[in-house]
């Protein structure tokens, strides 16, 4: 009966996402050794290359079938699923108290989602274009990185576009954030640090090979590894 009624939710495109408190902070540890599997889920879709969202209690992943699943991190049981209509490929956002949810979906009539994953409840849609490399929020602001190569910068509490400045290619690397800044890299392997409520590029870099994978940040060095086999560090 649970199965069927989260089935009949979903197809009427309502969300079983309602965790009563905030997902809460990254916490990705390294496993220890010897490695082995403690449990393995269905998710019942395929996925893109975004890595999943993990905190203490949950993990949080986007589909290609176009939903969010939350499975408990101890035992993976699936705690709630959320229907967001187009492929969920990128980078989640997430809010600092770890309330809100941002989704981004990568299709032509794409954008960004917000939901409130404590009361279950969507709080705003922005339908910008496709969003492949995924979203951060920073500040007030979320910041997006388009595959048509805009860099769109959205009110993280209304949704309300607030700036847009123009990459040199399209982006699928996710955003990353640095020192309350955000680095967006794109497929002409332009590197760049952005103000996130402005958008305006502190630094450029261009290193003229694709990016596609997340820039790294340690101390105070920006890692990056182009499509073409190199990696460059960059101060940040």
């Amino acid at each position: 009966m649970r199965r069927l009624l989260c089935l009949l939710l979903l197809l009427s495109g309502c969300s079983t996402i309602n965790l009563g408190e905030p997902l809460g902070e990254v916490d990705a540890e390294a496993p220890a050794t010897p490695i082995e599997p403690l449990w393995e889920r269905d998710a019942d879709a395929a996925f893109g290359p975004a890595a999943a969202y993990v905190t203490g209690a949950y993990v949080v992943v986007g589909t290609r079938k176009g939903e969010v699943v939350v499975l408990d991190r101890e035992d993976g049981a699936v705690l709630g699923r959320g229907e967001f209509g187009q492929s969920v490929e990128g980078q989640l956002g997430v809010s600092p108290d770890g309330r809100v949810l941002y989704v981004p979906t990568a299709e032509v009539k794409g954008g960004v989602e917000a939901f409130d994953v404590s009361r279950g409840v969507r709080l705003w849609r922005w339908r910008g274009g496709a969003v492949q490399g995924g979203v951060a929020r920073v500040g007030a602001m979320v910041v997006v990185g388009m595959l048509d190569g805009r860099v769109v910068g959205l009110d993280a509490e209304t949704g309300t576009e607030r700036w847009t400045t123009q990459a040199s290619g399209q982006i699928q690397a996710p955003p990353v954030v640095v020192g309350g800044d955000v680095l967006i890299a794109d497929d002409s392997g332009r590197v760049a640090r952005l103000d996130p409520s402005t958008g305006a590029a502190r630094w450029a870099v261009e290193l003229a090979q694709p990016v596609y994978a997340a820039p790294a940040v340690a101390d105070a060095g920006v890692y990056v590894s182009t499509a073409r086999g190199a990696v460059v560090r960059l101060d940040a």
